[in-house]
């Protein structure tokens, strides 16, 4: 009997609040369809870039040094895994162009050696 009258009583006052009611519950599927686009878009990015990555032979792990003797890069071919290793030196510098008025600067690679990985497997 209670449970009964108090069903009538939701009823009611959901009817009077309907243009509320109504309105919660567009912001909360909103609220839904907006989590699942983020999280849809999310995952769409990190497919790509996962994908964009092994198309263009993308280093997984990098590291710069300051100094570090030769046969580190050897070293670090033996390691299990590693498909390729490349020792270079970078250094900034400016340029006097021609024609151009301000300084330009530019970014010098020197590729002392690259190693295929000794790793068989």
């Amino acid at each position: 009997m209670v449970i009964q009258a108090l069903s009538r009583k939701l009823v009611r006052d959901l009817g009077r609040m309907k243009t509320q009611a109504f309105a919660i519950a567009l912001v909360v599927a909103s609220s839904i369809a907006l989590f699942i686009g983020t999280a849809a878009t999310s995952r769409a990015l990190t497919l790509s870039e996962r994908q964009y990555y092994e198309d263009h032979r993308f280093a997984h792990v990098w590291s710069r040094l300051s100094r570090a003797p030769d046969n580190v890069v050897d070293r670090l071919a033996a390691i299990p895994g590693v498909a390729a290793v490349e020792g270079r030196l970078v250094t900034q510098g400016v340029l006097d162009l021609p024609g151009v008025e301000e300084p330009a600067t530019g970014l010098f690679i020197l590729v002392i050696r690259t190693l295929p990985s000794l790793d068989t497997t």
